[in-house]
């Protein structure tokens, strides 16, 4: 027993002296690393020795690392130009060398196309150009890429059973290649027949109609593109969730035979119609259940869809916006009863705090002064927040027409209840020379040249701009008449908003056989009393002229009882609601006119005239995609009467025809006459109906409109069975030198013994 306790003593022993040597060897290991003497490069023929060097990470001098020499391999096969990378290493007696074996790729220097017959080897050619393969080293990748691209463009035009070969050649004494691609372009497919199956909700034929994929038939090439029978399904899809089919599937499934037709089978899963159930609210506490009630529109029984919803969650969210909630978030909830079909909605309401105005901060603005913007504002300091309030300031500065953009950011202030209003704009060309002209058979050759700035500042020299007033100056001439005049009006008089302004102008008009001249001015004053309701009072004095009247003329007492001079003194009363969108380019609403004008207080001639006028805009939804149709509906009505025995003077008298009343028609030709000649009369009625479409979204609309209208002598005679039509179409062009307008209209009820006849009517403007 005690010689095994020796021998086991002993075997211990020698198991850590072992041990302890095995350990002294691995650190002389680790004091003598090996170290690479040596990197040569081998099979490299166009590819220099420093290009492959400088793309690896083991360096002569450095350490030998066999992971390192892994991740070497990778980088050079990452370049792009090496078919095979090999790399060995031998041990020598200064340390290791190292060698790498490299075959490089053939460079591509020629595609050659065989077999396109529809497209032209140019057209294909600029399609390789896009991945700029040439002269490269073959990347299999992007060649197949450009050949998927090729077919994709045969199958736009029906060839969908192209195919394209690659054939490769390579020179291996200058390792240079060659690729064909034999392409087989086939026949030309066509759609032969589009079948529906599954459609329970919506005929064969509401659903075709939808489609933009059609059968071949004389108007429609009947080729098959998958992105558009992509976007058809998309669509189809759409009309199924507007009726309540939330989990509606369509699977397309398209088949060809060897006659060149394909045929397309629409697979619909309609799925169950979903209803709304209960309409629940969670977490208001600031608005009650019925004032949040109004606002939504998606009620039990109602169909549900996801858009509806969304509207909902908008509605919701700016009615808490406009309270003054600035930090509300309406999260719904749905839940689907399958057993019933109804889908339950829970509006789960976080309110907030409602946040009051800290500061209101300009942005943008280098020529209108701040306060030109400050008082079309609202809102005001201390106030809480109100989202109507700043959508009026918005809409108010943009019907100013002085920025070409308006926006508003919120920011947090020092105050945790109060929030930054920061208003935004872009300041636009307020200053315009505007010119235009026409022509008819009776004025022949008109123009006209105006020079108006919208933002002017009488007491900023020397650009005099950025105060908000209005100056215009306009010259008005042809063969026929000529208009002067000056214009200026202050909107804000004494810091208050009060308008007023004044008119000075000389006016002299070449009648068929008479010379008409008006001279003299007026003064305006006007108060909007309320967000849509503006009066305003103006009193006229100008002196009257009518002359060198000659051939039938001299036998209208209407009109030589008028020869000479005299002196016209009035006051007009107007009253004009204003519920537009905008001012500028109006799509919604509508303006409503009344004027009362009493002349004789004072000057020669005592007569009454009431003048009323509407135009009223209709456009669809915003969400709409016709949102940009405006249909313009416009009517005028007319009274005059006179204080004494003599009539209403013949120059203050009602006149229709030409482009601003009943398009189609000479000017002033419509209505009474003596010897042929317009005499005017004492009451009118016009109406117009115009729809304006974009041709090019903000560059070109088209209109097209239809007039109609008369002119009586009297106004017990207005008859509405004797009205003047007219209709025509026209073209709005934004341009970047200003607007231009041209219309046609053609009259269809010329007086008796004259031919029915059209005419165009032509202006433009230029801003600065």
């Amino acid at each position: 027993m005690p010689e095994i306790k020796k021998i086991g003593i002993l075997f211990f022993l020698l198991f850590f002296f072992l041990i302890d040597i095995r350990l002294s060897h691995s650190q002389e290991e680790r004091e003598e690393k090996e170290v690479i003497q040596r990197i040569k490069i081998e099979g490299n023929r166009k590819i220099s020795d420093t290009f492959i060097l400088s793309h690896i990470n083991s360096k002569a001098g450095g350490e030998f690392s066999l992971p390192l020499l892994n991740k070497d391999i990778k980088q050079l096969y990452k370049t792009g130009y090496f078919e095979d990378v090999r790399i060995k290493s031998f041990v020598k007696e200064k340390g290791v060398e190292i060698v790498i074996e490299v075959k490089e790729k053939p460079v591509l220097t020629q595609i050659l196309i065989e077999g396109n017959r529809v497209f032209s080897k140019r057209y294909l050619d600029s399609l390789l150009r896009k991945e700029d393969l040439i002269n490269k080293p073959i990347d299999k990748a992007k060649l197949k890429k450009v050949v998927k691209e090729i077919e994709e463009v045969y199958k736009q035009r029906g060839y969908y059973l192209c195919t394209i070969k690659q054939k490769v050649e390579v020179e291996k004494e200058r390792n240079e290649a060659i690729v064909h691609l034999l392409i087989d372009e086939g026949r030309r497919m066509y759609v032969r027949d589009i079948c529906i199956e599954g459609n329970k909700e919506f005929s064969d034929r509401r659903i075709l109609k939808l489609l933009r994929t059609r059968k071949k038939w004389l108007f429609n090439s009947g080729i098959l593109k998958e992105d558009v029978l992509r976007k058809d399904i998309q669509r189809l899809e759409e009309l199924y969730r507007e009726a309540g089919y939330a989990d509606v599937q369509i699977t397309p499934i398209v088949s060809y035979n060897r006659k060149g037709e394909v045929f397309v089978t629409l697979k619909i899963k309609e799925g169950n119609r979903y209803k709304v159930g209960r309409v629940l609210l969670e977490g208001n506490k600031a608005l009650s259940k019925e004032e949040i009630g109004k606002e939504l529109k998606l009620l039990p029984g109602d169909i549900f869809t996801e858009k509806k919803l969304e509207r909902d969650v908008w509605r919701v969210g700016k009615l808490y916006f406009d309270k003054g909630y600035l930090s509300s978030s309406i999260s719904p909830q749905t839940l689907l009863n399958r057993e019933t079909s109804k889908i339950d909605i829970l509006y789960q309401i976080k309110e907030g705090e409602p946040f009051y105005v800290n500061r209101i901060d300009i942005k943008g603005n280098v020529i209108s002064k701040d306060v030109v913007i400050r008082r079309e504002i609202n809102l005001f300091p201390g106030e809480r927040f109100d989202g109507k309030k700043l959508e009026e300031s918005l809409r108010n500065l943009k019907n100013l027409g002085y920025f070409e953009e308006v926006d508003y950011e919120i920011k947090d202030s020092e105050l945790p209840d109060r929030k930054d209003l920061v208003i935004k704009v872009k300041e636009a060309k307020t200053g315009e020379f505007s010119f235009g002209g026409g022509y008819s058979s009776v004025d022949k050759g008109i123009g006209f040249i105006e020079i108006a700035q919208s933002n002017f500042d009488i007491n900023n020299f020397p650009t005099f701009s950025g105060g908000g007033q209005d100056l215009r100056v306009k010259a008005e001439f042809g063969r026929t008449r000529s208009d002067y005049l000056l214009s200026f009006t202050e909107p804000w008089f004494g810091g208050k908003p009060l308008s007023v302004g004044f008119d000075l102008y000389n006016r002299a008009w070449e009648r068929e056989d008479y010379d008409e001249g008006r001279k003299g001015g007026d003064i305006r004053i006007s108060k909007a009393f309320n967000k849509i309701w503006r009066w305003s009072f103006l009193y006229c004095l100008e002196e009257v002229e009518i002359s060198s009247i000659s051939g039938d003329s001299l036998k209208i007492e209407d009109i030589t009882r008028e020869e000479g001079r005299n002196i016209l003194s009035s006051l007009t009363f107007q009253v004009i609601r204003d519920t537009r969108d905008s001012k500028i380019d109006p799509h919604k609403g509508n303006v409503l006119s009344n004027s009362l004008e009493f002349a004789g207080l004072g000057g020669d001639k005592k007569f009454n005239k009431y003048v009323a006028e509407m135009s009223q805009f209709f456009s669809p939804p915003r969400e709409s995609k016709f949102s940009d149709l405006v249909l313009e509906v416009r009517m005028m009505t007319g009274l005059a009467s006179d204080r004494e025995d003599a009539g209403v003077p013949i120059y203050e008298r009602f006149y229709a025809g030409g482009g601003g009343t009943i398009r189609g028609y000479k000017y002033r030709k419509v209505g009474p006459r003596l010897y042929g000649k317009p005499i005017g009369g004492e009451s009118i009625l016009l109406a117009s109906v115009e729809l304006r479409f974009p041709l090019v979204k903000d560059v070109i609309k088209a209109a097209i409109f239809y007039d109609m209208g008369n002119v009586w002598e009297k106004t017990r005679d207005i008859d509405l069975c004797d009205l003047k039509k007219g209709a025509g179409v026209g073209v709005r062009i934004s341009t970047p030198i200003g607007p231009i307008k041209l219309d046609y209209g053609y009259g269809f009820d010329p007086e008796p013994g004259e031919k029915r006849e059209g005419h165009f009517y032509f202006s433009m403007s230029r801003d600065f």
